[in-house]
């Protein structure tokens, strides 16, 4: 009876010290990897303007939007997530040059609501304060970002995948592929 009672101690001692073994030193906890935030992340279309163009102005069936930019990603992501989204390739914003001289077109990524309680993504292309093209990926409002290359937009929603819409001009004219 005393071996068994040894054994089982002997047992829960060991056990003791393997766990002691491999908790952190000074119990200090070892910090989980950085999940995919951008994948999960959804966020919320509040303003009725994005820079100063009402929202009903670039959709009529939207209700809100939110233009996902440094200053919204500053006050809304850790600052882990944040300097991920700063040491990205891949850009909030950008600004291409028109087919006028001297113009340029400003694209931007965000989320919007619409009348209906519907949310997605959204790029914008605008010039002059006026929105010249926009296209939407309804569904989850997450992470978006874009990538200019030539002649090409590349629209991201997934900050480490090789997955993107091509955006390209035709005729003077946005299309998505």
């Amino acid at each position: 009876m005393s071996t068994g009672k040894t054994w089982i101690t002997s047992i829960l001692i060991s056990c003791g010290l393997l766990v002691g073994c491999a908790m952190p030193e000074y119990g200090v906890a070892i910090p989980a990897p950085e999940e995919a935030w951008w994948l999960a992340r959804e966020f919320k279309a509040t303003g009725h303007e994005v820079y100063e163009i009402p929202v009903e102005r670039i959709d009529p069936q939207w209700k809100s939007a939110t233009v996902l930019d440094t200053a919204y990603y500053k006050t809304t992501l850790s600052d882990a997530q944040f300097r991920q989204v700063k040491a990205s390739p891949l850009k909030l914003s950008a600004s291409m040059p028109s087919n006028e001289h001297d113009t340029q077109e400003k694209v931007f990524v965000g989320v919007y609501e619409t009348l209906s309680g519907d949310t997605g993504r959204f790029i914008a292309m605008v010039k002059n304060d006026r929105v010249i093209a926009h296209f939407t990926h309804p569904g989850f409002s997450g992470y978006s970002a874009i990538l200019h290359q030539g002649d090409e937009l590349l629209w991201y929603k997934c900050m480490d995948c090789s997955d993107y819409d091509v955006i390209r001009r035709v005729d003077g004219k946005y299309a998505l592929e």
